[in-house]
Protein backbone atom coordinates (compact mmCIF):
# COMPACT_ATOMS: atom_id res chain seq x y z
CA UNK A 1 0.00 0.00 0.00
CA UNK A 2 1.30 3.47 -0.90
CA UNK A 3 1.32 6.47 1.42
CA UNK A 4 -1.61 7.98 -0.46
CA UNK A 5 -3.73 4.90 0.30
CA UNK A 6 -3.30 5.04 4.06
CA UNK A 7 -6.64 5.49 5.85
CA UNK A 8 -6.81 7.94 8.72
CA UNK A 9 -8.50 6.89 11.95
CA UNK A 10 -11.24 9.43 11.26
CA UNK A 11 -12.72 7.09 8.68
CA UNK A 12 -13.78 4.91 11.63
CA UNK A 13 -15.05 6.73 14.75
CA UNK A 14 -14.92 3.60 16.91
CA UNK A 15 -11.32 2.91 15.94
CA UNK A 16 -10.50 6.53 16.67
CA UNK A 17 -12.10 6.37 20.12
CA UNK A 18 -10.50 3.00 20.95
CA UNK A 19 -7.01 4.10 19.91
CA UNK A 20 -7.33 7.47 21.64
CA UNK A 21 -8.50 5.84 24.88
CA UNK A 22 -5.59 3.37 24.85
CA UNK A 23 -3.03 6.05 24.02
CA UNK A 24 -4.20 8.47 26.70
CA UNK A 25 -4.02 5.70 29.28
CA UNK A 26 -0.25 5.81 28.71
CA UNK A 27 -0.01 9.60 29.10
CA UNK A 28 1.56 10.64 32.38
CA UNK A 29 -0.61 13.59 33.39
CA UNK A 30 -3.76 13.13 31.32
CA UNK A 31 -5.75 12.71 34.51
CA UNK A 32 -4.54 16.04 35.86
CA UNK A 33 -7.03 18.17 33.93
CA UNK A 34 -8.79 19.04 37.18
CA UNK A 35 -5.53 20.19 38.75
CA UNK A 36 -4.74 22.26 35.64
CA UNK A 37 -8.20 23.81 35.82
CA UNK A 38 -7.74 24.67 39.50
CA UNK A 39 -4.35 26.28 38.93
CA UNK A 40 -3.45 27.48 35.43
CA UNK A 41 -7.00 28.00 34.16
CA UNK A 42 -8.00 29.92 37.28
CA UNK A 43 -4.89 32.14 37.10
CA UNK A 44 -4.78 32.97 33.40
CA UNK A 45 -8.40 32.64 32.28
CA UNK A 46 -11.25 32.66 34.80
CA UNK A 47 -9.93 35.65 36.77
CA UNK A 48 -9.50 37.68 33.54
CA UNK A 49 -12.99 37.30 32.11
CA UNK A 50 -14.84 40.60 31.59
CA UNK A 51 -17.14 42.35 34.00
CA UNK A 52 -20.76 42.02 32.97
CA UNK A 53 -23.92 43.77 34.24
CA UNK A 54 -25.25 42.35 37.51
CA UNK A 55 -27.73 39.57 36.86
CA UNK A 56 -26.71 39.17 33.22
CA UNK A 57 -25.41 35.75 32.14
CA UNK A 58 -21.86 35.08 31.04
CA UNK A 59 -22.05 33.74 27.50
CA UNK A 60 -19.85 30.66 26.90
CA UNK A 61 -19.17 28.79 23.66
CA UNK A 62 -17.48 25.39 23.46
CA UNK A 63 -16.20 24.32 20.03
CA UNK A 64 -15.80 20.58 19.48
CA UNK A 65 -16.90 19.92 23.03
CA UNK A 66 -16.79 16.13 22.79
CA UNK A 67 -18.24 14.29 25.78
CA UNK A 68 -18.43 17.46 27.87
CA UNK A 69 -15.89 16.50 30.53
CA UNK A 70 -13.56 19.40 29.78
CA UNK A 71 -16.44 21.87 29.42
CA UNK A 72 -17.77 20.72 32.79
CA UNK A 73 -14.45 21.41 34.52
CA UNK A 74 -14.12 24.83 32.92
CA UNK A 75 -17.70 25.90 33.58
CA UNK A 76 -17.68 24.84 37.23
CA UNK A 77 -14.54 26.93 37.72
CA UNK A 78 -16.04 29.93 35.91
CA UNK A 79 -19.20 29.53 37.99
CA UNK A 80 -17.24 30.50 41.11
CA UNK A 81 -17.34 34.11 39.82
CA UNK A 82 -20.35 34.09 37.49
CA UNK A 83 -23.49 32.45 38.93
CA UNK A 84 -25.45 32.71 35.67
CA UNK A 85 -23.99 31.15 32.52
CA UNK A 86 -25.49 30.64 29.07
CA UNK A 87 -23.49 27.79 27.60
CA UNK A 88 -23.53 26.70 23.95
CA UNK A 89 -21.87 23.38 23.06
CA UNK A 90 -20.99 22.62 19.45
CA UNK A 91 -20.18 18.97 18.71
CA UNK A 92 -20.76 17.21 15.35
CA UNK A 93 -20.70 13.59 16.61
CA UNK A 94 -24.07 12.52 18.03
CA UNK A 95 -22.68 9.89 20.43
CA UNK A 96 -20.33 12.46 21.97
CA UNK A 97 -23.14 14.97 22.38
CA UNK A 98 -25.31 12.31 24.06
CA UNK A 99 -22.53 11.74 26.63
CA UNK A 100 -22.27 15.50 27.16
CA UNK A 101 -26.02 15.75 27.84
CA UNK A 102 -25.90 12.78 30.22
CA UNK A 103 -22.98 14.29 32.16
CA UNK A 104 -24.63 17.68 32.57
CA UNK A 105 -27.89 16.01 33.62
CA UNK A 106 -26.09 13.89 36.22
CA UNK A 107 -24.21 16.94 37.55
CA UNK A 108 -27.14 19.35 37.46
CA UNK A 109 -26.85 20.06 41.20
CA UNK A 110 -23.38 21.49 40.54
CA UNK A 111 -24.61 23.44 37.52
CA UNK A 112 -27.35 25.53 39.04
CA UNK A 113 -27.65 28.74 37.05
CA UNK A 114 -26.12 27.15 33.94
CA UNK A 115 -28.30 26.74 30.86
CA UNK A 116 -26.86 24.75 27.95
CA UNK A 117 -27.86 24.70 24.31
CA UNK A 118 -26.59 21.63 22.46
CA UNK A 119 -25.81 21.95 18.77
CA UNK A 120 -24.87 18.90 16.71
CA UNK A 121 -22.88 20.92 14.21
CA UNK A 122 -19.43 21.60 12.88
CA UNK A 123 -18.04 25.09 13.42
CA UNK A 124 -18.59 25.74 9.70
CA UNK A 125 -22.29 24.86 10.04
CA UNK A 126 -22.54 27.01 13.14
CA UNK A 127 -21.01 29.96 11.28
CA UNK A 128 -23.38 29.56 8.33
CA UNK A 129 -26.34 29.52 10.72
CA UNK A 130 -25.26 32.45 12.92
CA UNK A 131 -22.88 34.54 10.83
CA UNK A 132 -21.31 37.54 12.57
CA UNK A 133 -24.16 37.76 15.05
CA UNK A 134 -24.46 40.61 17.50
CA UNK A 135 -24.59 37.93 20.20
CA UNK A 136 -20.97 37.82 21.27
CA UNK A 137 -19.41 35.33 23.70
CA UNK A 138 -17.44 36.25 26.79
CA UNK A 139 -15.54 32.96 26.84
CA UNK A 140 -14.81 30.56 23.97
CA UNK A 141 -12.96 27.26 24.31
CA UNK A 142 -11.49 25.14 21.52
CA UNK A 143 -9.67 22.21 23.11
CA UNK A 144 -7.65 19.97 20.75
CA UNK A 145 -10.05 20.71 17.91
CA UNK A 146 -8.21 22.91 15.39
CA UNK A 147 -6.63 19.88 13.68
CA UNK A 148 -10.06 18.71 12.55
CA UNK A 149 -11.49 21.94 11.15
CA UNK A 150 -11.87 22.37 7.40
CA UNK A 151 -10.17 25.79 7.43
CA UNK A 152 -8.72 26.25 10.90
CA UNK A 153 -7.23 29.67 10.18
CA UNK A 154 -10.55 31.07 8.97
CA UNK A 155 -12.30 29.48 11.96
CA UNK A 156 -9.89 31.24 14.34
CA UNK A 157 -10.71 34.58 12.69
CA UNK A 158 -14.44 33.85 12.95
CA UNK A 159 -14.24 32.86 16.63
CA UNK A 160 -12.26 36.01 17.40
CA UNK A 161 -14.93 38.02 15.59
CA UNK A 162 -17.71 36.64 17.83
CA UNK A 163 -15.64 37.07 21.00
CA UNK A 164 -16.97 39.97 23.08
CA UNK A 165 -14.75 42.94 23.86
CA UNK A 166 -12.80 42.00 26.98
CA UNK A 167 -13.53 38.33 26.33
CA UNK A 168 -11.12 35.41 26.48
CA UNK A 169 -10.64 32.52 24.07
CA UNK A 170 -8.85 29.37 25.25
CA UNK A 171 -7.23 27.23 22.56
CA UNK A 172 -5.50 23.99 23.57
CA UNK A 173 -3.21 22.47 20.96
CA UNK A 174 -0.24 20.11 20.62
CA UNK A 175 2.98 21.94 21.48
CA UNK A 176 5.70 22.50 18.93
CA UNK A 177 8.00 21.00 21.60
CA UNK A 178 6.18 17.66 21.46
CA UNK A 179 6.63 14.85 18.99
CA UNK A 180 3.25 13.96 17.51
CA UNK A 181 3.05 16.70 14.89
CA UNK A 182 6.51 15.66 13.67
CA UNK A 183 5.29 12.07 13.33
CA UNK A 184 2.10 13.10 11.54
CA UNK A 185 4.03 15.23 9.06
CA UNK A 186 6.22 12.22 8.32
CA UNK A 187 3.18 9.94 7.91
CA UNK A 188 1.09 12.36 5.84
CA UNK A 189 3.60 14.78 4.25
CA UNK A 190 0.95 16.12 1.86
CA UNK A 191 -1.68 16.54 4.58
CA UNK A 192 -4.86 14.56 5.10
CA UNK A 193 -8.54 15.19 4.41
CA UNK A 194 -9.75 14.83 7.99
CA UNK A 195 -7.03 16.52 10.03
CA UNK A 196 -4.33 19.17 9.83
CA UNK A 197 -0.76 18.58 11.00
CA UNK A 198 -0.50 21.81 13.01
CA UNK A 199 0.94 22.72 16.40
CA UNK A 200 1.32 25.72 18.70
CA UNK A 201 3.91 27.41 16.48
CA UNK A 202 1.50 27.40 13.51
CA UNK A 203 -1.29 28.84 15.64
CA UNK A 204 0.87 31.61 17.07
CA UNK A 205 1.99 32.66 13.58
CA UNK A 206 -1.65 33.16 12.61
CA UNK A 207 -2.42 35.08 15.81
CA UNK A 208 0.64 37.27 15.22
CA UNK A 209 -0.59 38.10 11.71
CA UNK A 210 -4.00 38.97 13.17
CA UNK A 211 -2.30 41.31 15.64
CA UNK A 212 -4.19 39.96 18.64
CA UNK A 213 -3.02 39.71 22.24
CA UNK A 214 -2.36 36.24 23.64
CA UNK A 215 -0.50 34.32 26.33
CA UNK A 216 1.07 30.87 26.19
CA UNK A 217 1.16 28.20 28.88
CA UNK A 218 2.95 24.92 28.09
CA UNK A 219 2.29 21.71 30.00
CA UNK A 220 5.01 19.04 29.70
CA UNK A 221 3.47 15.62 29.16
CA UNK A 222 4.80 12.17 28.33
CA UNK A 223 3.28 9.04 26.80
CA UNK A 224 4.86 5.72 27.73
CA UNK A 225 5.95 3.63 24.76
CA UNK A 226 4.23 0.43 25.86
CA UNK A 227 6.17 -2.15 23.84
CA UNK A 228 8.79 -2.56 21.18
CA UNK A 229 7.55 -1.58 17.73
CA UNK A 230 7.54 -5.19 16.54
CA UNK A 231 5.30 -6.57 19.32
CA UNK A 232 2.15 -8.05 17.78
CA UNK A 233 -0.47 -7.02 20.33
CA UNK A 234 -3.78 -5.18 19.93
CA UNK A 235 -2.63 -2.60 22.47
CA UNK A 236 0.59 -1.88 20.59
CA UNK A 237 -1.31 -1.60 17.31
CA UNK A 238 -3.76 0.92 18.80
CA UNK A 239 -0.93 2.96 20.37
CA UNK A 240 0.79 3.38 17.01
CA UNK A 241 -2.50 3.93 15.20
CA UNK A 242 -3.29 6.93 17.38
CA UNK A 243 0.25 8.29 17.20
CA UNK A 244 0.19 8.16 13.39
CA UNK A 245 -3.60 8.75 13.06
CA UNK A 246 -3.68 5.77 10.72
CA UNK A 247 -5.87 2.66 10.73
CA UNK A 248 -3.64 -0.42 11.08
CA UNK A 249 -0.45 1.54 10.47
CA UNK A 250 1.88 -1.36 11.32
CA UNK A 251 -0.01 -3.68 8.98
CA UNK A 252 -0.64 -1.38 6.01
CA UNK A 253 2.04 1.32 5.79
CA UNK A 254 4.92 0.78 3.33
CA UNK A 255 7.99 -0.77 4.97
CA UNK A 256 10.18 2.27 4.31
CA UNK A 257 7.58 4.61 5.82
CA UNK A 258 7.28 2.39 8.90
CA UNK A 259 11.04 2.43 9.28
CA UNK A 260 11.32 6.23 9.02
CA UNK A 261 8.36 6.85 11.35
CA UNK A 262 9.71 4.40 13.91
CA UNK A 263 13.17 5.99 13.85
CA UNK A 264 11.70 9.47 14.26
CA UNK A 265 9.13 8.58 16.91
CA UNK A 266 11.52 6.58 19.08
CA UNK A 267 14.53 8.84 18.53
CA UNK A 268 15.81 11.85 20.51
CA UNK A 269 13.68 14.36 18.59
CA UNK A 270 10.49 12.82 19.96
CA UNK A 271 11.54 10.84 23.07
CA UNK A 272 13.45 11.49 26.27
CA UNK A 273 16.60 9.44 26.92
CA UNK A 274 15.67 5.89 27.91
CA UNK A 275 15.29 5.54 31.68
CA UNK A 276 17.39 3.17 33.80
CA UNK A 277 14.60 0.57 33.82
CA UNK A 278 14.35 0.69 30.03
CA UNK A 279 11.21 2.84 29.92
CA UNK A 280 10.92 5.10 26.88
CA UNK A 281 8.75 8.23 27.11
CA UNK A 282 7.33 10.02 24.08
CA UNK A 283 7.15 13.84 24.26
CA UNK A 284 3.46 14.74 24.24
CA UNK A 285 3.55 18.37 25.45
CA UNK A 286 0.53 20.58 24.87
CA UNK A 287 -0.07 24.28 25.15
CA UNK A 288 -2.92 26.52 26.21
CA UNK A 289 -3.04 29.66 24.08
CA UNK A 290 -5.12 32.33 25.83
CA UNK A 291 -6.39 35.01 23.46
CA UNK A 292 -7.63 38.36 24.85
CA UNK A 293 -9.85 40.85 23.04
Amino acid sequence: MSKSQLRSIFHDHKHYEDSMKLFYETVSNHGDREEWTNTVFRQVVSTKLPRIPEGAPLRVLGVGSGNGKTDYLLITKIKERYPNIDNTAIEPIASHLDKYKALFTAERNNLEGVSTEFKQQTIEEFERENGSSNDKYHFISAVHILYYLRDWQESIRYLYDILADGGVMLIVIISEHGGQTKVLRKTFPEGEEFFKTIDSADLCKVLDKMGVKYERSRTPSRAKVIASYEDETDENNLWWDFLTHTINFRQTAPVELQKSVKELALGPECCDPRQDDGTLLFKFDWEAIIVHK
